[in-house]
């Protein structure tokens, strides 16, 4: 799922082209390992600014989301739907959004007991938490937690909180550490990764769900540092080392 960022002159965000598309920007791994990639498109009228109905974040730029919108619903019937149409594993189903469908991806785990039951990891790739969703949340299951996020984010900080269009965002490491406390995970290890540039931390406990969060150091609100489609291949190998 997309983000709105490249959408400041009125056109559509086409769900392919939102992201670094995982299938070839980032060094066609899954397509090589026999991964499907499926790309949700927002709904919404095709000649105005389109974003997810996260619940929380409805205006941005001047244009508001349609509130009759499910998106939730919408990530339900994909979730349930594809695996067998595609003869693919129902236990290695994953769900990744950027920017604000990372915020989605938030609103699915808290919303959503279809979305826990099925998506064996949910990333967030440099998107967050608005504050009144961490406090209305209440997860009905468990999955594995993934939040990649530039650690010079100027848009949803690293490490302090944010208004964004007049909402409260929580940073991300304090996202992260709503997931553990939710969780209950209470052992916590660091690790770096090319020297330093991606710098991790993985809560666990005695549950099969997880969280991690994982800090690109010289990345801002962006997926092209240090090179394009960079957090996608770490996410890639972090979904790769869940067991099914």
């Amino acid at each position: 799922m997309g983000d709105i960022g490249s959408q400041v002159k009125g056109w559509p965000v086409q769900a392919a082209d939102a992201s670094a598309l995982w299938d070839k920007l980032a060094n066609g791994k899954p397509h090589q390992e026999g991964a499907i990639i499926v790309y949700p498109q927002s709904l919404g009228d095709p000649n105005t600014r389109q974003f997810f109905n996260n619940g929380y974040w409805t205006c941005s730029v001047g244009v508001c989301i349609d509130k009759h919108t499910d998106d939730i619903a919408f990530l339900e019937q994909l979730v349930s739907s594809l695996p067998g149409r595609f003869s693919a594993d129902p236990k290695r189903v994953y769900l990744s959004g950027k920017s604000a469908g990372g915020i989605l991806v938030h609103a699915a785990l808290c919303r959503s007991k279809v979305v826990a039951d099925k998506v064996a990891v949910a990333i967030d790739v440099i998107g967050g938490i608005p504050d009144a969703m961490a406090k209305a949340c209440t997860p009905k299951g468990r999955t594995n937690v993934l939040l990649v996020h530039g650690m010079k984010d100027e848009h949803l900080p690293w490490a302090s909180s944010v208004v964004l269009d007049y909402v409260p965002f929580m940073s991300t490491q304090a996202a992260a550490g709503f997931w553990r406390d939710k969780y209950g995970l209470h052992r916590s290890t660091r690790k770096d990764y090319r020297g330093g540039e991606y710098k991790c931390e993985y809560f666990s406990g005695s549950g099969k769900a997880n969280v991690a969060i994982c800090g690109i150091t010289d990345a801002g609100h962006t997926c092209d540092i240090p090179y394009v489609g960079a957090p996608y291949d770490l996410a890639w190998s972090y979904v790769k080392g869940i067991k099914s």
